[in-house]
């Protein structure tokens, strides 16, 4: 019986597995290339924020680095001109708000927490009924005139 030696390996094999483990190294690396921003500050935020306060001091640090960061929930049908889609992409058109569209439609605490902190800062910067204002213009010009229930906080 004949024993094969490791320095006599076949080159076709050797280069198969040096090949694969070139293959495997860029495709994690690839990966780490092919996430998004939005992508990156949601791994970032998820990692980050455990509670209110934390998510309001995210925010404020992302306002001093000079960035207005809304989460908003992703459209729920294809056509993504529809309110209030349509008004979340007029904040990151004309107000230079950037929007991380998060993946669920149930409101969590943090998160209404962090955009409180940019709602604060568009008023600051706007006025404090300019918002509402915008929303129900276009709303308006979309469904019609809108009946607000009397008790309404939402918008004056």
């Amino acid at each position: 019986m004949r024993k094969r030696r490791l320095s006599k390996a076949n080159p076709f094999i050797l280069a198969s597995v040096i090949l694969l483990l070139g293959i495997s190294g860029v495709s994690v690396f690839g990966l780490k290339l092919w996430e998004t921003p939005e992508q990156r500050f949601l791994k970032g935020y998820n990692q980050e924020v455990k509670d209110c306060a934390m998510a309001k001091g995210l925010a404020e640090k992302e306002a001093k680095e000079g960035r207005l960061t809304l989460l908003v929930p992703p459209p729920y049908e294809n056509d993504s001109s529809k309110m209030p889609y349509a008004f979340y992409k007029n904040l990151a058109d004309e107000y230079g708000v950037t929007l991380v569209h998060i993946n669920s439609c149930i409101g969590v605490p943090e998160d209404d927490c962090f955009n409180l902190v940019g709602r604060l800062l568009l008023e600051k910067r706007y006025g404090k009924d300019h918002m509402c204002q915008l929303y129900e213009k276009m709303h308006v010009a979309q469904y019609g005139p809108q009946k607000k229930p009397k008790d309404s906080t939402i918008c004056p």
